[in-house]
């Protein structure tokens, strides 16, 4: 069990375009086709399972930046965050900033609080003060993820005795603070530009989805996802593409939570105006059927 709790993942992706057409031949929102699904396990690495997938769109807005700031502001933040204002739980204004160390840069959610006196950030803690407790989930990484984040001068009335103030930033008479502190947040579900859902089958003889599957949530039993952001595909604008997306997920884990069972894959994109395409289903497998190494 320890084994499977330490599983580390990682995703990634390549594309094949087909050719590019004119605007008219596609529609805006995109669609895809799922086109093959492959399993690769190696004695000295993490084992791959892809998903190759067919897309095309009309304008050709597909993929995010994630190294821009852009693409870490809404609408594609990371996550909401809360303010307790008189037991009412307010959403605090998210905005990237960018932290440079040398050659280095990490984007940093900017937390921007209309009054900070009005009430403190929701922590794992505020679920000790009584009034709290029932409208706030267990502490589990679903709800709760510690973090860096930076907060102007002026919005640390909203912090308690507990944040740790990581780092000063800016000029020291209009300071900013990287705080590293666990709070209480909802994911944002346009973070990501990809959605991949799991599904274990559990029951052959149902025709009911519900009953014949069971969904397996990374977040819920690893604290992770295999939700993910595939890159910008095309710098024209307006221009409308068409090709294979492959995405590569890799783990260690995946013969010990997976091996002898049968599953599927459910998947779904989106463009840069948070369009969704159509969902599609790679239908149900094991891991030794689609076993293949190789380009």
């Amino acid at each position: 069990m320890k084994l499977v709790k330490g599983i580390a993942i990682l995703a990634c992706f390549s594309v094949l375009f087909g050719s590019c057409f004119d605007p008219p031949e596609f529609p805006t929102v995109p669609e895809i086709v799922f086109q093959d699904i492959t399993f690769c396990d190696v004695a000295d690495g993490p084992d791959t399972l892809s998903v190759y997938i067919k897309f095309k769109d009309g304008d050709g807005d597909l993929g995010v930046d994630p190294q821009h700031p852009k693409y870490s502001s809404p609408p594609y933040h990371f996550a909401d965050f809360y303010q307790n204002l008189a037991g009412n739980f307010s959403k605090v204004t998210v905005l990237s900033g960018q932290i440079t160390s040398g050659n280095n840069s990490t984007l940093v959610d900017v937390l921007d609080l209309a009054d900070p006196t009005a009430g403190d950030l929701i922590f794992p803690r505020t679920r000790k003060n009584p009034a709290y407790t029932s409208q706030l989930p267990p502490y589990t990484c679903e709800f709760y993820d510690y973090r860096d984040f930076v907060i102007h001068n002026t919005d640390t009335a909203a912090l308690d005795k507990f944040s740790v103030y990581k780092d000063t930033l800016g000029d020291k008479n209009d300071p900013y603070y990287v705080i590293t502190d666990t709070l209480y947040h909802t994911s944002n579900p346009n973070h990501y530009n990809i959605e991949v859902d799991w599904f274990i089958l559990v029951d052959p003889n149902s025709s009911v989805h519900e009953t014949r599957y069971r969904e397996y949530d990374w977040k819920k039993e690893r604290c992770t996802t295999y939700d993910g952001r595939f890159p910008i595909l095309s710098e024209t604008n307006n221009t409308a593409l068409d090709g294979t997306l492959r995405y590569s997920m890799e783990s260690r884990g995946f013969q010990i939570l997976f091996g002898g069972k049968t599953m599927k894959l459910r998947v779904q994109i989106k463009d840069r105006l948070l369009n969704k395409s159509n969902i599609i289903d790679t239908g149900d497998f094991t891991l030794e059927s689609i076993r293949k190494c190789g380009n």
